[in-house]
């Protein structure tokens, strides 16, 4: 098996003051991260017995910010921070054996851990505690991207008077992203955050067994969970922007994850059987939050919240079994949640001199549908409320079987 773990920290730290800025500030975290594992047996003989195992895990962190005790004038400047990483852990697993009695025992296990974060100000939005330092910038941008792919496949072949097949698949992703600026007295033109996850865990598994008793099982399970957060919090801070965007996933590009399975399952000879059980679960939360207490204020000519996410689960089985007497079994189950939530839920002082716009977005792969969603603008001057948005998702569970 291989192991990774690892963290990265990119930061302007301390206590200190910047000024006389010429050019921009930009303080950012990319790469990859890798973790692949791969196992390979073959047997032969009056008795072939092959136990084969393939495990790959990733666990890595990201941080990247400037801190809450930095004080930085650059009215002409842009300030960026930002990540843009991609975590990866794949296993992949061949086993083949043959002989009078052949049997395959195997074990496919991906785990992916990414957590990432970019923030101006506060780590947390939780913690107590007053603003230090002050950010004056024409533009201020803090995002976060996080790609991550999980992926298992295993290949699992037997022929023999009595051949027997046994291949167990698991993969699972857990990802957090953030991107937020919070407790931090800030004056720019505009302020923009925005966190995007692209996650896919993904599992193929395969088994064919032939010969005079024929049996092959699949148990596959691929799980994803993913939390992406974009989030602007006034606590205890004073604010003068021009234009303010906070967006978890984009039109152009939703926050987006999905989980798939795909098991095939063949036996062939005078007895066979044929078992597939096959479980994706997709569980996702994208939120972009505009937060604050009582001690903190907001200036600004307008305001957008967008959570806009697309999610999907998977499984597909095959089946197929030839013989004089042949049973197949086939299990899917497919579990989607998915949550998109763009919420103001703050008691600071806010003067929004244009309008105020949040929208909960659930796109699908091809297009939107009204499935209870919601959206909210208030035009500048107006106290009429406009509804607006979509929701809508994919979860499929698919059995195909063939027996001769």
């Amino acid at each position: 098996g291989t192991y990774f773990g690892g963290k990265s920290v990119a930061a302007i730290d301390g206590n200190g003051t910047i000024r006389n800025v010429n050019g921009n500030i930009r303080v950012y975290t990319t790469g990859i991260t890798r973790s692949i594992g791969a196992a390979a047996s073959g047997g032969g003989g009056a008795g072939a017995l092959n136990a084969t195992f393939a495990m790959a895990i990733n666990r890595s962190t990201a941080d990247t910010y400037i801190g809450r005790g930095v004080t930085i004038f650059a009215p002409s400047s842009d300030v960026d921070v930002f990540h843009n990483i991609t975590a990866e852990a794949r296993a992949y697993i061949i086993a083949v054996a043959a002989g009078v009695a052949a049997v395959n025992a195997s074990v496919v296990l991906v785990i992916n851990n990414f957590e990432a974060h970019s923030w101006i100000g506060h780590v947390s939005s939780d913690v107590p505690g007053e603003a230090s330092g002050t950010l004056e910038a024409r533009n201020v941008t803090v995002s976060a991207n996080a790609n991550t792919i999980t992926e298992g496949m295993g290949v699992a072949a037997s022929a023999a008077l009595v051949a027997c097949n046994g291949l167990v698949a698991l993969a699972f992703n857990t990802t957090g992203n953030k991107a937020s600026v919070s407790r931090k007295n800030l004056i720019a033109d505009s302020v923009n955050i925005v966190s995007i996850i692209n996650g896919n865990t993904n599992l193929i598994a395969t088994s064919v067994a032939a010969g005079g008793i024929g049996a092959g099982a699949i148990v596959a399970v691929a799980i994803s969970e993913a939390d992406n957060t974009a989030e602007l919090n006034l606590s205890d801070s004073v604010m003068d922007i021009g234009h303010v965007y906070v967006s978890a996933g984009t039109a152009r590009t939703p926050n987006n994850n999905q989980a798939m399975v795909l098991g095939i399952t063949g036996a062939a000879g005078l007895m066979t059987a044929a078992l597939n059980i096959g479980i994706a679960r997709n569980s996702g939360y994208n939120r972009a939050l505009v937060t604050g207490n009582q001690n903190g204020s907001l200036v600004a000519d307008s305001l957008t919240v967008n959570a806009i996410g697309l999610a999907r689960a998977y499984v597909v089985l095959a089946s197929a079994a030839a013989g004089s007497a042949n049973v197949q079994v086939s299990v899917a189950v497919s579990y989607l949640r998915n949550i998109q939530e763009a919420k103001m839920d703050c008691e600071s002082d806010l003067d929004i001199a244009g309008a105020v716009t949040l929208n909960s977005i659930q796109k699908t792969s091809g297009s939107d549908f009204d499935f209870g969603g919601y959206g909210l603008t208030i035009p500048a001057g107006e106290s009429s409320n406009k509804l607006e948005g979509t929701f809508g998702a994919m979860a499929q569970a698919l059995v195909f079987t063939a027996g001769i």
